[in-house]
Parts: structure tokens; sequence; C-alpha cells
């Protein structure tokens, strides 16, 4: 698992309940994720979320919490989203 992979799973994790319709997560926590991990500061950080949203697929891990019937997508919010 690369390390976008491994950054988005942490936070998922992290904020995630069961039950959950929606996970908020905000920019800091990326770099949180990256430091906790052992990886050095990531600079595009935006491009973490970025791809996840046109590019690539989110962690199985992440996916199997999804309500039956649906799929987790990343919705930007805010500035810069």
């Amino acid at each position: 698992m690369g390390k976008y992979e491994q950054i988005i799973e942490w936070i998922f994790q992290r904020n995630y309940r069961t039950g959950d319709v929606i996970v908020r997560f905000n920019r800091n926590e990326l770099a949180l994720a990256s430091a906790e991990l052992g990886f050095a500061r990531i600079k595009n950080l935006g491009d973490i979320p970025y791809s996840f949203r046109f590019r690539r697929e989110l962690p199985l891990s992440v996916q199997a919490t999804a309500p039956t019937g649906a799929e987790w997508i990343i919705v930007g919010a805010g500035i810069g989203d």
C-alpha cells in the first residue's frame, strides 16, 4: 500500500464511527497522518484527497465500511476544495 493510501486510511480510521454517512477531516490531518506514519511531509498535501476524488480507488478497508448500496466519495468543502 502506498503513502497516499496509508494516509487516507489513517485519517478515515481516526474519524469514522460505525454508522457514519459523512466522515469529516481537514488539511491539517493530512500532515499529521504523514508524520504519525513516519513519512517525510508531503509537499502537495492537496494531491492526496484530489487523487482519491479523481484518480484512485479508496483503500479496501475504507470501502468496506460504506453503507449497503453506497460508496464513499471525497467532496471538497471550503476554500481550496
